[in-house]
């Protein structure tokens, strides 16, 4: 028989986020994940403009640097909830891996050219 203590361990790992900077971090990793789908279905799908440049098309700019920016602070506050506030939850820890590939993927395409 589990103890109140492992129960409780579980229910923190497991359950959602506790403090409000751990439930942010996982709404903006929702908001990557369902920016990201548009971003993805409107260049694959869509036939968007030809584009010269990143900005000729603002559809595509609009979606592709908001999925972004919500990724990337997605990541700043689940690092900020795992440190500052102990957060634990394994919803948290997912953002914030999510989070960091994107800034990786971010830096890499801005250093890249």
């Amino acid at each position: 028989m589990a103890s109140d203590y492992e129960l409780s361990l579980i229910r923190r790992i497991f359950g959602l986020p506790q403090s409000s900077a751990g439930r942010v971090s996982i709404y903006l990793c929702v908001a990557f994940l369902v920016l990201f789908g548009a971003w993805l279905t409107y260049s694959l799908y869509l036939n968007p403009i030809q584009r010269p440049t990143f900005f000729s098309d603002p559809v595509h700019a609009v979606l592709l640097l908001s999925a972004a920016a919500s990724g990337v602070l997605g990541a700043l506050f689940g690092g900020f909830a795992l440190i500052m506030t102990r957060e634990r939850s394994l919803l948290v820890v997912l953002s914030f891996i999510i989070g960091a590939l994107v800034f990786a993927w971010t830096i890499g395409e801005t250093i890249g050219d």
